[in-house]
C-alpha cells in the first residue's frame, strides 16, 4: 500500500494537519478517485468495496446535437451512490454557507480538517501552480482536499495534475483562496456539467465503527450478466441521466463508442474514455485475486482468468496509446487500426467475461 501519509500529523495547536491518503486502487474520474484516496488507507476493506461495485459501464449523450459523450463507471451515476459505501460518511454544504463573503475558504479548510473531514469541491485552476492550466485558461475541476499547513501557508490537495494522472500536490492558501473565489467566472459556461456540482462542497469522513463488509458473489454475478448484455444493471439513475430521451450505452457496448465516434467525425477523442475502459481491468485484476482470498474460485480457475484478464489490460493498455497518439497525430489508417483493435478487444472481453460467469 501506498500510503502518502500515515495517519495525522500535528504540530503544536494543529499547525499542521494532514489525513491519511494512499494510492487510489482505480481512478478514471474525480468522484472515483478521491473515494478510493481515501479507501485505500484500509487495502482489505477497499477491495472487498471494489469487488462487489464497479463491474459495469455506462457512456451517457448528454446532448445529440455535440455527440459529447460522458464515459464512467455507471455507479457514479447511481442516486444512492454517497450512501453505498459504509466505510465513508458524505454530507454537503452550500458554498456560500461554508465560505461567506467575510471569510477565506483556508479558514473553512483549517476546521474541517481539524475535525477530520476531507473535503470535495470544485476549484479554477488556473489559479493553482499544480495544474497545467495555471495562469492559462479558466478550467473547473473538482478537487480533494486533505491538510493545511498553516505555518507555510499550503494546503494539500489531489486531482489529474500530471498530465492526466491522479497525483498529489501542495499549494499556497493564497492561490485556494483564489481558485475557490473566481468559481463563477465565464469557464463556467464552458462547463455546464460542473455548475451544479460547484455550488456544493462536500465533507467526506471515515466511518470509525468496525463494519462487517464481505464479497457478495450474487451481486458481482448480477453485474458481469448485465455487463455481457449491455443492459442497465441499476433501477434508480440520477434525474440527469434517467431519462429515456437520453442516449445511454452498457456493458460490453461502451467499446462501440469509440466507432461512434468515428463515424461523427470526431478529430479527438476522448482519453477519459479510454482511461475508463483500462480502469475497468484493473479493477478485475484486483477483484479476481480477491474472489481467490476469499476462496470463491480455486487456484486453477484464478491461475486461468487472471493469465486471460492479465492480457485483456495489456492490450486495452495498446488501445489508450495507441488511441493517445491518434489525438496527437489525427493519422486515418492509425484511426483505422485503432477501431479494428477496438472491436477485437471487445469480442475477447465477452468470452472472457462468459467464461468467468460460467465458473461463478
Amino acid at each position: 500500500m501506498n500510503v502518502q501519509r500515515k495517519g495525522l500529523l500535528e504540530k503544536g495547536m494543529f499547525m499542521e494537519k494532514i489525513l491519511e491518503v494512499a494510492h487510489p486502487l482505480i481512478t478514471s474520474y474525480p468522484t472515483i478517485a478521491n473515494r478510493f484516496t481515501i479507501l485505500s488507507t484500509d487495502v482489505i476493506n477497499a477491495k472487498k468495496y471494489l469487488s462487489n461495485n464497479f463491474i459495469n459501464l455506462i457512456a451517457i449523450n448528454l446532448n445529440k446535437t455535440s455527440g459529447h459523450y460522458i464515459s464512467s463507471f455507471i455507479d457514479v451515476h447511481l442516486k444512492s451512490y454517497h450512501d453505498n459505501c459504509p466505510f465513508l460518511e458524505y454530507s454537503g454544504i452550500i458554498r456560500h454557507l461554508a465560505v461567506r463573503e467575510s471569510e477565506n475558504l483556508t479558514d473553512f479548510i483549517e476546521l474541517m480538517i481539524d475535525k477530520k473531514y476531507y473535503l470535495h469541491l470544485v476549484l479554477n485552476n488556473y489559479f493553482l501552480s499544480c495544474s497545467e492550466f495555471y495562469n492559462k485558461k479558466h478550467f473547473m475541476h473538482v478537487t480533494l482536499v486533505y491538510g493545511y499547513d498553516r505555518e507555510n501557508q499550503t494546503v494539500m490537495i489531489a486531482d489529474f495534475y500530471s498530465h492526466g494522472k491522479y497525483t498529489y500536490s501542495s499549494v499556497s492558501y493564497q492561490e485556494i483562496n483564489d481558485s475557490y473565489k473566481y468559481y463563477f467566472s465565464d469557464a463556467i459556461k464552458h462547463q455546464p456539467e460542473i455548475a451544479q456540482l460547484g455550488d456544493i462542497i462536500t465533507k467526506i469522513n471515515i466511518v470509525e465503527d468496525n463494519i462487517d463488509y464481505e464479497i457478495n458473489i450474487d451481486q458481482i454475478k448480477k453485474q458481469v450478466e448485465h455487463y455481457i448484455n449491455s443492459s442497465n444493471s441499476y433501477e434508480f439513475l440520477l434525474d440527469d441521466t434517467n431519462h429515456d430521451h437520453i442516449k445511454k450505452i452498457y456493458g460490453l457496448s461502451y467499446y462501440d463508442v469509440l466507432k461512434i465516434f468515428s463515424e461523427e467525425g470526431r478529430r479527438n477523442f476522448g482519453r477519459r474514455w479510454a482511461y475508463t475502459l483500462l480502469d475497468h481491468k484493473s479493477a478485475w485484476l484486483i477483484r479476481l485475486k480477491s474472489l481467490y482470498t476469499e476462496r470463491f474460485i480455486d487456484a486453477q480457475t484464478y491461475s486461468k482468468l487472471d493469465s486471460d484478464f492479465q492480457e485483456l489490460h495489456n492490450s486495452t493498455n495498446i488501445l489508450l496509446n495507441s488511441i493517445l497518439k491518434y489525438n496527437y497525430t489525427f493519422d486515418d489508417e492509425l484511426l483505422r487500426r485503432v477501431i479494428k483493435r477496438c472491436s477485437e478487444l471487445k469480442d475477447k472481453d465477452e468470452s472472457i467475461m462468459q467464461n468467468l460467469l460460467n465458473v461463478l
